[in-house]
């Protein structure tokens, strides 16, 4: 049933896997370009974050599902200069599909953030930016924590 409702909505929503940069490993998450995508596949590699306690670099944009990973333990995630994170409601599937997605995302976003996006109106099809200047007011920042893809290969 989750890959049939994953399928789905990543042929409905999102841009293809090959435009992310997102790396992953057991350990790290670095996005230095996320796009989104499925919303069920995000949700589960960010849920696989939780578990695990890996850490989630923020180093570029994190856009669409990518923001799930905001999710991770704070003390888990760390941002870099000139990360920016887009917000949105769900779209693209069945209308009951977009609302679950929509809620299920807001859910699961530090109150912060919650907060941010209820003061920009709430999730819409509306694209909502938030900028570094205003995110690194509650992620830390990277420093002594920088991974390189060369860290984390195999």
């Amino acid at each position: 049933m989750l890959a049939a409702l994953a399928a789905c909505f990543t042929l409905a929503v999102g841009v293809p896997a090959e435009a992310d940069r997102v790396t992953f490993n057991r350990d790290y998450v670095i996005v230095a370009s996320g796009n989104g995508g499925s919303v069920i596949d995000y949700a589960r590699r960010a849920s696989q974050v939780r578990a695990t306690g890996a850490t989630v670099q923020f180093s570029g944009r994190c856009q669409s599902a990518c923001t799930l990973y905001l999710s991770a333990p704070r003390q888990n995630v760390c941002l870099m200069p000139g990360a920016s994170f887009t917000f949105h409601a769900a779209y693209g599937s069945n209308p009951d599909f977009n609302r679950w997605a929509t809620n299920y995302m807001l859910d699961r976003y530090p109150s912060w953030v919650q907060a941010w996006i209820a003061a920009h109106g709430g999730l819409s099809r509306r694209l909502l930016r938030m900028d570094y200047s205003y995110a690194s007011r509650f992620i830390p920042t990277c420093e002594g924590r920088r991974y390189a893809a060369a860290d984390i290969r195999g």
